[in-house]
Parts: C-alpha cells; sequence; structure tokens
C-alpha cells in the first residue's frame, strides 16, 4: 500500500494571501473614500442651498443700505461733535 503525501506547502500560500488581503483593503479603501466624498458633497450642497435661501439679494442689498445710512450718520453725529 502506497502512503499518499499530503504534505502542504504553507510558505507557498503565504504570499498570496497577503497579496489578496492588500487588494481587498485597497478596494474597501476606495469604496469608503468614494462614499464619504459623495455624502459630504450632498452636505455641502444642501447647505449652500439653505445659505442661499436664507440670504437672497434684496435682503443683502438692504442690508447694505441699511450700513451705508447707519455709517453716514454716525459719521454726521462725529461732524456735529
Amino acid at each position: 500500500m502506497e502512503k499518499k503525501n499530503h504534505n502542504f506547502h504553507w510558505h507557498k500560500i503565504i504570499p498570496l494571501e497577503i497579496i489578496v488581503g492588500i487588494l481587498v483593503l485597497f478596494i474597501v479603501f476606495a469604496i469608503g473614500a468614494n462614499s464619504d466624498m459623495a455624502a459630504a458633497e450632498t452636505q455641502l450642497t444642501s447647505i449652500v442651498d439653505y445659505i442661499k435661501q436664507q440670504c437672497n439679494s434684496d435682503q443683502i442689498r438692504d442690508l447694505a443700505l441699511e450700513s451705508k445710512s447707519l455709517i453716514r450718520v454716525s459719521e454726521s453725529v462725529e461732524i456735529i461733535k
């Protein structure tokens, strides 16, 4: 009866496991980075839209006119002193 040699060479498969592990690591990193960038872009877009809605051009124009008039009044007060 012949004895079958089932001696498995682990030193041949360990480098393959390391390469597959590093490849999986890079794939997970790339997917995670893309997902986070998309979520950040969506959040920033919603923030910008909210700011645009809160500060439309009419409000800014009115605030600019009011600030100019306050500056003129303060200059007039300084002249009167």
